[in-house]
């Protein structure tokens, strides 16, 4: 990697620490959720392991024809090109992962049934399940804001790879 690239690198490093301990002041633990995190997943471990932050995630599987489906409604890309993204970013995701302890949970099921779903995936992660924020998991998930069902024709080689790993509690156990 070039200087230039390892000077940017650190400085990213330097702010998602920066933000961290910013957001988490006072907090003994936080989350963060944005899908387009795992392009940078390598970076955030870095800064957070330096901060000595027990590092944890939840993954949220999506079928990609609903993802594809999904970005085509909202950002009219099409089905094809928003294949590729879910491609891509399943891929940057299990490069990324590394050691970190994670649970996997499906969309669908997640929107169905948020309470039962995330209990079992944040078991899986190993973080304790706080039943006083049921309420709020609740009110968080919307299914109306579900745009789309997706099938397998919206995205043909990624559900492939979808039925790969669709069952698997790992994202280390997904086939390479």
């Amino acid at each position: 990697m070039a200087l230039a690239g390892r000077r940017r690198r650190r400085a990213w490093v330097e702010q998602i620490g920066e933000c961290c301990t910013e957001v988490a002041r006072g907090a003994d633990r936080f989350a963060v959720k944005d899908p387009r995190m795992l392009l940078v997943l390598p970076l955030w471990r870095t800064a957070l392991r330096r901060q000595r932050v027990d590092v944890r995630a939840l993954v949220t599987l999506r079928h990609p024809g609903a993802t594809a489906r999904s970005l085509h409604a909202r950002n009219g890309l099409p089905l094809a090109h928003a294949e590729q993204i879910w491609l891509r970013d399943m891929r940057a995701l299990q490069a990324g992962i590394g050691r970190v302890p994670h649970g996997v949970v499906r969309y669908g099921a997640l929107v169905a049934d948020p309470v039962r779903v995330l209990r079992g995936g944040f078991a899986a992660a190993g973080v304790p399940w706080d039943v006083a924020a049921e309420g709020a998991v609740r009110d968080l998930v919307d299914p109306a804001l579900d745009r789309s069902r997706g099938e397998d024709a919206d995205a043909p080689e990624a559900a492939t790879a979808f039925a790969g790993v669709a069952t698997l509690g790992s994202v280390r156990q997904w086939p390479r």
